[in-house]
C-alpha cells in the first residue's frame, strides 16, 4: 500500500536548515511543506501531541512566516506540527526546492 501526502515535503540538509522560534528557544526544522513542518526539539521537552505551536519559520535566505499549529507527534527528539491557521505559501516552498536542487544535487 502507498501513502500519498497532500503537500510536497522539502527535506534540508543540516547546514541549510531554517529555524523555528518559539519565545526564548530557536529550534532547527528538518523538512517543512505548506501544511506543516518537522522540528528537532534539542535539550528542550517535546511537547505533548495536541499543544498548540505558535512561532515564526526564518529561512537561511531570509524569508520569515509565522505559523500557527498543534502538534501531531512527537518522537526522538522530533516534533511534527500541523498549522491550523494559515499555511507556508507555495512559492516559498518552491524557492527553497528550486535552491536546494541547484546547491545540493545529491541531497533532493
Amino acid at each position: 500500500m502507498t501513502t500519498v501526502r497532500a503537500y510536497f515535503r522539502v527535506s534540508y540538509p543540516l547546514q541549510e536548515r531554517p529555524s523555528l522560534i518559539l519565545d526564548d528557544a530557536i529550534h532547527q526544522v528538518l523538512d517543512c511543506s505548506e501544511g506543516g513542518f518537522r522540528y528537532h526539539s534539542g535539550d528542550f521537552p517535546a511537547p505533548e501531541v495536541g499543544s498548540p505551536i505558535e512561532g515564526r519559520l526564518r529561512f537561511r535566505r531570509g524569508m520569515q512566516v509565522s505559523v500557527t499549529g498543534r502538534v501531531v507527534w512527537a518522537d526522538r527528539g522530533q516534533v511534527a506540527v500541523e498549522l491550523v491557521q494559515s499555511r507556508i505559501p507555495l512559492s516559498i516552498i518552491y524557492d527553497e526546492q528550486r535552491y536546494l536542487r541547484k546547491h545540493y544535487p545529491m541531497w533532493c
